[in-house]
């Protein structure tokens, strides 16, 4: 009788002793499945946080009089960890051959003209981006040439999109821009009286840095907003930001960032635990197990033993005893595996995550192969510890000990 079919005769004469090991590895796999399917999962949360978390540096001028430069912003895109840099830039113009919206009767020069401000993304910063105002036609500028007025605005002046505007700045410089897009506030007709029409809302027309460089008399950027690739070395950016532009101040704004990632470090910290609880103890459990059934089955081995078999004989069939059961228990541990997801996802509170991310915790291939790789080193980790005093022992002193 070969290894196998004793192997498969003692699990079918051992019936509570294979429903035991079922269980314990049962219980293993279900643990290990739901902790290394989370791990894995939060692992691509986490990179998808970090594209989503939008960490930059905010560098403000020390002197209102002092602008940043287009050297200062150049050597800034060149950095390692920089994604992208939005330039702020402003400029106050008079209109031609149009209206400007003013309540005030002042003759001072800012109530006869309006103001154009300047983003490389006014989806990322600004008053579009902070709610304050909405587009309610058309697109944001992609263009040199392209402007987004307010819609009381284009009202007054009959504007439709595509439509071409003129200014004139104070050294009588012309120029033009299309009109992409149309926006409102919401708070145009709170204003009073008072502001002076340069300091309105419905005068404040949105464009590009480029268009607003080619009407200051010298090219300069209000703010300077430095985006990063990665929110996690936003620390030593800050240091380069700092030695370029010496002068100004540079602030960190990764507040979103630091708001996603603790729940996510939480979540990881307790599955990692968890994690090496569940392999710690199947091995100390499996192995104490097998450990006892081997000293129970001292005989059978010596009798085994006796008839010629050889330790690599014995060896096997334990091994094909314990996998036989390994296998059934694996199938049975991606049902419960996924059902124990389900509790620690409350457990942990994943929702907190979620609301950042729309990942989906579910076990994949990797977690399976990764479940049937550690089953197979604790399981044979296990034998080999319950088996080492026999295989270390000689045959004879295995029979003496029978005949004892």
């Amino acid at each position: 009788m070969n290894f196998a079919e004793r192997a498969f005769r003692y699990l079918f004469r051992k019936k509570g002793k294979a429903i035991i090991l079922f269980w314990v590895l049962l219980i293993t796999e279900t643990m290990i499945l739901s902790t290394v399917t989370i791990l894995r999962a939060s692992e691509v949360a986490r990179i998808e946080l970090l594209g989503k978390s939008k960490a930059k540096l905010l560098i403000e001028r020390e002197k209102a009089e002092e602008l940043f430069t287009d050297d200062e912003y150049k050597k800034l895109e060149k950095l390692e960890n920089v994604k992208a840099v939005n330039r702020v830039a402003e400029v106050q113009l008079y209109p031609m051959d149009f209206k400007i919206i003013t309540k005030s009767e002042s003759v001072d020069a800012d109530n006869q003209k309006l103001r154009i401000m300047a983003y490389d993304s006014l989806e990322d910063d600004g008053p579009f981006a902070d709610g304050q105002i909405h587009l309610t036609k058309g697109k944001y500028p992609r263009k040199e040439g392209e402007i987004v007025v307010n819609q009381f605005l284009a009202e007054v002046n009959q504007w439709e999109i595509g439509e071409t505007v003129c200014f004139k700045s104070h050294s009588g410089e012309q120029s033009q821009a299309s009109i992409s897009g149309i926006y409102i506030s919401g708070i145009e007709e709170k204003q009073g009286k008072e502001p002076l029409a340069v300091n309105r809302i419905e005068n404040t027309i949105y464009g590009k840095p480029e268009f607003v460089c080619h009407l200051q008399e010298t090219c300069g950027y209000e703010n300077l907003i430095v985006y990063v690739d990665n929110p996690e070395q936003l620390n030593r950016t800050q240091l380069e930001v700092t030695r370029i532009l010496k002068n100004h101040r540079v602030m960190k704004a990764d507040n979103l960032f630091q708001k996603m990632e603790i729940p996510l470090l939480q979540v990881v910290r307790v599955v990692k635990m968890m994690l090496g609880l569940s392999v710690v103890s199947s091995v100390l459990v499996i192995t104490l197990l097998l450990s006892m059934w081997m000293r129970a089955r001292k005989k059978e081995i010596a009798i085994y033993v006796s008839l010629g078999k050889t330790k690599v004989d014995l060896f096997m069939q334990i091994i094909l005893e314990c996998f036989s059961v390994f296998g059934f228990s694996t199938i049975i541990a991606l049902y419960t595996g996924d059902k124990m997801l389900i509790v620690l996802e409350k457990f942990l509170d994943w929702k907190s995550i979620g609301a950042f991310t729309s990942m989906q915790i579910y076990a994949q291939n990797k977690d399976i192969c990764y479940l049937i790789l550690s089953g197979t080193i604790i399981l044979l980790l296990s034998i080999s510890i319950s088996l080492f005093p026999i295989l270390c022992t000689k045959p004879k002193k295995i029979l003496a000990e029978m005949e004892g």
